[in-house]
């Protein structure tokens, strides 16, 4: 429905106007115009690991969810991380966006997952999520751990279907 060309031509533009607006720099800038898309088009996917790499919150793998969330300055990446994937349960129907999730270090996760914005049709969805990403970690036990402890941390128990 929308023209990747036309879509990538106005993220470019959000970018830049944000950028020649913003007094916090091009990277804050650049993170809030990408925060305020609706939704990213397939070109701006592959921009996911690098903003992630580079974010100061993402950075210290054993940091705890306040930590990660303190060094979140402004929230920018968790805005981010709510809006690459959208509906989170249309996430496991889409390769692309499926691999960018559980690829994503752990602190990015627990950013995804905690935030109040999440899109998601139950909390079964956020379970499943976290399910799926710490199976993912199974190559490094030590990392499955601690991305379960995490993670369970941040499912609604009394929300789940029965």
């Amino acid at each position: 429905m929308i023209n990747a060309d036309a879509a990538g031509q106005q993220a470019v533009q959000t970018l830049q106007a944000a950028a020649a607006a913003s007094a916090q720099g091009v990277i804050a800038a650049a993170l809030d115009a990408l925060a305020a898309l609706p939704e990213w088009p397939a070109c701006l996917l592959q921009l996911l690991p690098s903003i992630v790499k580079h974010a100061a919150c993402c950075r210290d793998s054993s940091a705890g969810l306040e930590a990660v969330s303190a060094a979140d300055a402004g929230g920018r990446v968790q805005k981010v991380l709510v809006v690459v994937p959208g509906d989170l349960q249309a996430v496991w129907s889409d390769a692309q966006r499926q691999a960018l999730l559980l690829q994503l270090p752990l602190p990015a996760m627990q950013l995804l997952l905690s935030s109040d914005q999440l899109r998601v049709p139950s909390e079964d969805t956020v379970l499943y999520t976290a399910k799926q990403y710490v199976q993912a970690q199974a190559g490094d036990a030590a990392k499955a751990a601690a991305a379960k402890a995490a993670l369970a941390q941040l499912v609604c128990a009394p929300q789940l279907s029965p």
